[in-house]
């Protein structure tokens, strides 16, 4: 295939947009040793593979096509992660970045018998998933789950309103014992974002905010922008009230 041939990729708008922040995180060290033909050569791996996966998914539809039980089958497309893919230069998904290579993963879901077909950049966390698919079978959600039920949203998208604004995405060190108890986990660093905002804070101090709207390759870090000093006090305090919601307690 054309697309595939590396003289023909071409590298994203933020290859060279690279914040000091994450110079010795693993994916941008590899690609300033590779360089630009290997990075080229990467992504082009990296389309083949998303292809091949796309292959598959088409085999799988078809399977249920043909026996009939498609209407009545949910089918979701995602991911845990991203890749960075030369953004901000970086690869695959080893960095403490939150960039939306990273944290913005595919989310498809088909359900022919009651979802029509519709799109929406309304953000949503993947725990989310379990308590909606349980509503959408007309199943009870269990009252441990912590996600929320998007199910009335996506039956009526025009005349139901998500819910919540903000998702969450955090990066918890684990604790001393090796075990789940997040309770005495080590220090974390946090992610809110809407469909306009992203606030980050590392787990060192360190702060990002970005404008999704008018900078959605995230380069300008607005932080010391004074112009912006009350839309960073909002956030911080966001998170804060997020964090709370939760069982964290940083």
């Amino acid at each position: 295939y054309e697309l595939y041939d590396p003289e023909n990729i071409e590298l994203p708008v933020s290859y060279n947009s690279r914040d000091p922040f994450f110079e010795e995180d693993w994916g941008r060290v590899v690609v300033n040793n590779i360089g630009e033909e290997g990075v080229k050569e990467f992504l082009r791996i990296y389309y083949a593979s998303v292809h091949l996966i796309d292959d598959q998914v088409g085999r799988i539809l078809e399977a249920l096509e043909n026996s009939g039980k498609k209407d009545n089958t949910i089918v979701v497309f995602t991911a845990d992660h991203g890749d960075m893919m030369a953004n901000q230069g970086m690869i695959w998904k080893s960095t403490r970045a939150f960039y939306n290579d990273i944290m913005k993963v595919p989310l498809i879901i088909s359900f022919p018998a009651k979802l029509k077909p519709d799109r929406t950049d309304v953000p949503i966390n993947l725990v989310d998933l379990a308590p909606t698919l349980l509503s959408l079978t007309n199943l009870e959600i269990p009252p441990s789950m912590t996600g929320l039920d998007y199910s009335e949203f996506l039956l009526d998208p025009e005349n139901v309103l998500p819910p919540k604004e903000y998702v969450l995405c955090e990066r918890i060190q684990s604790n001393q014992a090796h075990t789940r108890d997040r309770k005495n986990a080590g220090p974390g660093s946090f992610a809110i974002m809407s469909t306009s905002w992203k606030y980050i804070k590392y787990a060192d101090g360190h702060e990002f905010l970005f404008h999704l709207s008018e900078d959605p390759e995230e380069i300008s870090n607005l932080t010391d922008k004074d112009i912006y000093a009350d839309k960073l006090k909002e956030m911080r305090v966001a998170l804060k009230d997020k964090l709370q919601k939760t069982y964290f307690t940083h």
